[in-house]
């Protein structure tokens, strides 16, 4: 156990939504956290775990390794003691990257040795077993969640997804060895070392198997998977006598908040149809997004926000796919981070985002820069405010994560 305010943690989550997860998980776990979008320009404060979150899921395989590499030199040049990788539980990648050559560049600035692969998250129903990913009771691959236009995985195994993005060897520690504890755990991870494994995935079906793996693995200078082991982890780094943080909160300014939906999933378009039947909902086309169709999705808004959250998406009416056109994706987000700083701009100053990608855009276009983590709205997302700008609350929503009322709950904040 360690006490004071040194950076315990330093980590590196590959995009908005998944470091949010991952901030909630770690502030569970009894850490102070603190959030940054994109490399911190300052020191980090008195925070026991620093979270740069990056924008690289789906960017070039060189700039991902780039802008890790920046941000594991930022956190070690302030103090972090270990350094952590974090990635969807669904470990979206795609064939030849992101996570392979992000994990081999920051392995290397850690030091050498072995890193384990750790996706499973089995709060969210995100579990390995002889190394193979499972969403519920379904293999990833025929989960639906691993259809991804930018990071399809067309297979179960993680050992074989990973072994695809990295020259080093990959192996696995199976569920009887880590059921059978931190020491058993620890001598395969120096077995698999000896035989010149750089990874190891890691099986996990329950929360106490992440317990094990964290104790096996919490002297590692890197580590690698979901907000699962690093909510394990934060438990056992936190100061001896502090438990879950429960500092009361007040959520900033007043009145409902936005709700802005670049994500077609299937769990998002669900949330839509739910809070449709209550709330007003205005349906963007990707083929029409001149700035005058974004003007008049702001004076849409502005006269139903103020009695009404609202919701704006880019699902059909018909609750089918959006255009599939090359472009299509990029241009709704563009167009909900310009209505986002439209509003904010008119005053308003709540706003929930669904999809990563989209979520990327509208703090971007709002200037978000170092958050403060709020309560949770659903497993693995949580309400969030900046002082730069002012004011702001905001909740970063992964477009596969909540219950088919989160946007219900995020219309009465207050």
């Amino acid at each position: 156990m360690t006490h004071g305010s040194q950076l315990l943690l330093g980590a590196i989550a590959d995009d908005l939504t998944g470091a949010t997860d991952l901030a909630s998980a770690l502030a569970q776990g009894g850490l102070r956290v603190a959030f940054s979008v994109g490399l911190p320009q300052a020191p980090p404060g008195p925070a026991e775990a620093l979270i740069v979150a990056l924008k690289i899921r789906s960017a070039g395989q060189a700039e991902a390794v780039a802008e890790a590499s920046a941000a594991a030199g930022y956190l070690q040049r302030h103090g972090a003691q270990r350094l952590y990788f974090k990635y969807s539980s669904t470990f979206d990648s795609g064939e030849t990257g992101n996570i392979g050559p992000v994990s081999d560049a920051l392995l290397e600035r850690a030091g050498g040795g072995l890193a384990v692969v750790c996706p499973a998250f089995p709060r969210l129903q995100r579990t390995v077993y002889q190394g193979h990913l499972f969403v519920g009771e379904h293999l990833l691959d025929r989960s639906g969640l691993g259809d991804h236009p930018l990071t399809p995985r067309r297979q179960a195994s993680v050992v074989a997804l990973m072994a695809r993005q990295t020259p080093y060897r990959v192996g696995l520690i199976p569920l009887q060895t880590v059921r059978s504890g931190a020491a058993a755990i620890v001598g395969a991870v120096a077995d698999l070392r000896d035989h010149e494994f750089r990874y190891a995935v890691t099986d996990a079906t329950d929360d106490s198997d992440l317990v094990s793996l964290a104790a096996a693995c919490v002297s590692h200078g890197f580590l690698t998977g979901s907000a699962g082991l690093a909510g394990a982890l934060a438990s056992l780094l936190r100061p001896l006598g502090r438990g879950q943080q429960t500092a009361q909160w007040r959520p900033p300014g007043s009145g409902p908040p936005v709700i802005l939906s670049g994500s077609c999933s299937a769990v998002t378009r669900t949330q839509i149809r739910v809070f449709a039947q209550r709330y007003p909902v205005l349906r963007l086309d990707p083929e029409r997004l001149s700035a005058d169709a974004i003007g008049e999705a702001v004076d849409w808004a502005v006269p139903r926000l103020a009695s009404s959250a609202v919701l704006i998406c880019s699902v059909p009416a018909d609750d089918g796919q959006p255009s599939s056109t090359p472009g299509a994706a990029s241009k709704i987000e563009a167009a909900l981070g310009t209505i986002a700083r439209q509003l904010y701009d008119r005053g308003f100053r709540r706003f929930v985002v669904a999809g990563g990608e989209t979520s990327g855009a509208v703090t971007a276009a709002l200037g978000v820069r170092m958050l403060e983590l709020g309560p949770e709205l659903s497993p693995g997302v949580s309400w969030m405010t900046d002082c730069t700008p002012p004011g702001l609350l905001l909740a970063l929503k992964s477009g596969n994560f909540g219950d088919d009322e989160i946007f219900l709950r995020a219309a009465n904040p207050s």
